[in-house]
């Protein structure tokens, strides 16, 4: 029945969802299993948040989180899941700045580390919300400082520009969020 399929679906999407390394473990046929469950859920009820970050997760389609927001525009999990989705896009743009490389355009860059600022405001207090308002943060700076770098002509590296200026930046560190 439908009821039991979303009870499967249900404890192992919470599994894969609060032990991120066991989603990679999943065999295709299940993933497939439980993709169509949760398309089949969602077209059918939409009025539970979760699904939507599953489904984000299992598809890899992260754009899943934005849809849920606007149905769920307060929901912890998906505001989570949209904030890491749009750092994700500024990081992968910037990854390169210790080269001398910008991927994409700085204005896109911008907008995406806004459009997680703008969802983090509606994160409730919490450590990670702390965490998360630091990272677009350092992210803006690193932005900032890359813009500057570029205005003024530079004749040395990126990372030698801004230890001449006092800007600390972590070069190697771009990972892709795993929600």
């Amino acid at each position: 029945s439908a009821a039991e399929q979303r009870r499967i679906a249900r404890e192992l999407c919470q599994i894969g969802y609060t032990e991120r390394d066991v989603i990679g473990l999943i065999p295709k046929p299940l993933a497939s299993f439980l993709l169509d469950v949760l398309d089949k859920w969602l077209a059918e009820d939409r009025s539970e948040p979760a699904v939507w970050a599953w489904l984000a997760l299992l598809s890899n389609d992260r754009s899943h989180y934005y849809r849920g927001l606007h149905l769920h525009p307060n929901d912890q999990t998906l505001l989570t899941g949209a904030i890491h989705t749009a750092l994700d896009e500024a990081a992968f743009q910037m990854h390169h700045v210790q080269d001398g490389g910008f991927i994409g355009d700085t204005e896109d860059a911008a907008a995406a580390i806004a459009l997680a600022a703008e969802y983090a405001l509606r994160l409730d207090a919490s450590d990670q919300k702390r965490s998360i308002i630091s990272e677009i943060s350092y992210f803006k700076s690193l932005l900032l400082a890359w813009k500057q770098y570029r205005l003024n002509d530079p004749q040395n590296s990126f990372p030698e520009w801004c230890r001449a200026k006092g800007y600390e930046f972590k070069f190697q560190e771009f990972k892709a969020h795993r929600d």
